[in-house]
């Protein structure tokens, strides 16, 4: 598998994982508001870490969220 095929599958993953979880998706938003959660914190390394400051743009955009991003890289 390329890396092009693996980007080109990403719509339909995420569109089954929120399909196929949606009660625990529903589960953990309800949390956040409940909770009033005010930022996020993320730690992550290599394409973990591309996956977080995509979920910055993501939170900040959608829920107004602002998101720090750790790189335990730095340090281990």
């Amino acid at each position: 598998m390329s890396l092009y095929s693996e980007i080109a599958e990403q719509p339909s993953r995420v569109d089954h994982l929120l399909y196929s979880h949606r009660e625990t998706v529903e589960r953990i938003a309800g949390e956040i508001r409940k909770r009033n959660v005010q930022y996020v914190f993320l730690a992550a390394r290599g394409t973990s870490d591309n996956a977080g400051r995509y979920a910055n743009y993501l939170l900040g955009a959608m829920n107004g969220l602002p998101l720090a991003l750790a790189t335990p890289s730095l340090f281990t």
